[in-house]
């Protein structure tokens, strides 16, 4: 049978049975695309296609109508319908019973019988024959609370894009610096660049905070701001002219996140604050001529930690700052006679091991911290080890004195005995992979920024006792 067959013969059975004017008949309107079926109820944007055929699948068609006659005052007639899947959450179970009492009551005796009846005759036909959906209103009443529900998160949306569009300039700076860290955490996943801009938040909040500056919104910070805050860091931490011109270029990519992320128009520093001129030849070599009396002179006055991590950085080509001053007892494996670079120190993030030599095995020994607990820092606070991690710049200052005594220039440093390690390697004729092994170098072009020192000649001044620290 066709649809447009069904839909005149079920209008037939409605004036038949219930009138011209269909009276205790209950309207419903079958569907004009023949594309529709029982299945269609199950739909609703939003809901996973696969998850929504599965549930069709299962989909069982009405149980036959019947007519319930228990209660002698509330006669009706019921059949079990499959719950359409958008409305599962809204009834206890998946298959309810429908109930339909079509003013069946109105009338008495064998005229209420009489009509129980064809009505049940009118609801067999109707469930066989058509694709009546008793859930059709509540379907349409979930559909149009959630386009509600779209049409008000869109609003939302929109409000909170206009008010941040208004409002970054208005944000404190102190939390478009946390935004900031924020933002790179995302991006990076290397501890120690994430330090990097750790280090740069806390010095330029430090700044802000000895001025009272706090309260400034990012968009009211000048280039005179940051360029004070260069400047009195410098002083502060004693920056070298590397180190400063590195920092430089640390707070342009600050300001220059917060003009891409629109915070500010521009960033009022760009291109205006110029870098110092840095010290060529920076962490040069130390020739025997200085190497021998500088370390007889820290012994001599009682500078053993400094001695030890001069020895530290030759033997292991470590960072003073950025690796040494993070080495833990727990690093030195006595057994196997080798140290482990943690990944939460090395330049590279990744976790490395490398053997030790006899001579820094005596100079481990000699600082008795076998027995200490593994998770004590080697250069700890107060010079010695410790549980807390000495100051970052501890060992420097004391070292700068030293040298102003001693009357060394700027580029020698502690840093220099890394250098130093390389051209005693050199000497040694050691191939330049092996040290770039030692070293950990992730090229030999970086190693080779270590070997500018060398000379030939330098073979024939030195001898084999020369080459090494103690």
């Amino acid at each position: 049978m066709t649809l447009k067959n069904t839909v005149v013969v079920a209008q037939l059975v409605r004036v038949l049975v219930c009138g011209a004017e269909g009276r205790g008949f209950e309207p419903h309107q079958p569907p004009v695309d023949e594309k529709q079926s029982l299945g269609a109820a199950f739909f609703i944007k939003g809901h996973n296609g696969d998850t929504i055929k599965k549930a069709i699948s299962k989909m069982q068609p009405p149980s036959k109508p019947q007519l319930n006659t228990d209660n002698p005052t509330k006669w009706y007639i019921w059949w079990n319908h499959d719950v359409p899947f958008p409305l599962w959450n809204n009834h206890p179970r998946k298959r309810i019973r429908i109930k339909k009492y079509d003013n069946i009551n109105r009338f008495k005796g064998d005229e209420r019988l009489k009509y129980a009846k064809l009505r049940l005759k009118v609801w067999e036909y109707v469930l066989k024959h058509s694709f009546y959906n008793p859930f059709e209103a509540e379907l349409n009443e979930l559909n149009s609370i959630k386009a509600e529900i779209k049409a008000v998160e869109l609003k939302i949306e929109k409000a909170v894009v206009e008010a941040d569009e208004k409002l970054k300039g208005n944000t404190n700076i102190i939390k478009a610096l946390d935004l900031y860290m924020d933002s790179r955490i995302e991006r990076i996943n290397n501890t120690n660049s994430l330090s990097t801009h750790r280090g740069v938040i806390k010095w330029f909040t430090k700044f802000l905070t000895e001025k009272q500056l706090l309260h400034l919104k990012v968009s009211e910070i000048k280039r005179q701001h940051i360029a004070d805050a260069l400047l009195f860091t410098k002083k502060d931490r004693e920056w070298g002219p590397t180190t400063y011109n590195s920092h430089v270029e640390l707070i342009m990519t600050v300001f220059n996140w917060f003009e891409k992320e629109e915070y500010i128009v521009k960033n009022p520093a760009s291109g205006k604050i110029d870098k110092v001129r840095a010290i060529v030849g920076i962490h040069k070599w130390y020739p025997k001529e200085i190497a021998t009396p500088l370390k007889k002179y820290m012994l001599d006055t009682g500078e053993n930690l400094l001695y030890n991590a001069c020895a530290f950085t030759y033997h292991l080509c470590v960072r003073s700052q950025q690796e040494l001053l993070k080495m833990k007892v727990a690093d030195i494996d006595f057994n196997l006679k080798r140290v482990r670079f943690r990944k939460e120190i090395t330049k590279n993030g990744r976790e490395a091991f490398r053997d030790f030599t006899p001579d820094f095995e005596k100079i481990v020994e000699s600082m008795n911290i076998k027995q200490l607990p593994g998770e004590w820092y080697i250069f700890g606070s107060g010079g010695k080890p410790s549980i807390k991690m000495a100051g970052k710049n501890s060992l420097a200052r004391i070292y700068k004195e030293i040298k102003d005594t001693n009357n060394l220039p700027e580029e020698y440093t502690i840093y220099s005995w890394k250098h130093t390690r390389v051209i005693h390697e050199m000497m040694k004729k050691t191939s330049p992979y092996e040290i770039q092994h030692i070293c950990r170098h992730s090229s030999l072009t970086e190693t080779e920024k270590y070997m500018r020192g060398f000379d030939i000649s330098l073979n024939k001044v030195y001898n084999p006792e020369d080459l090494k620290f103690n």
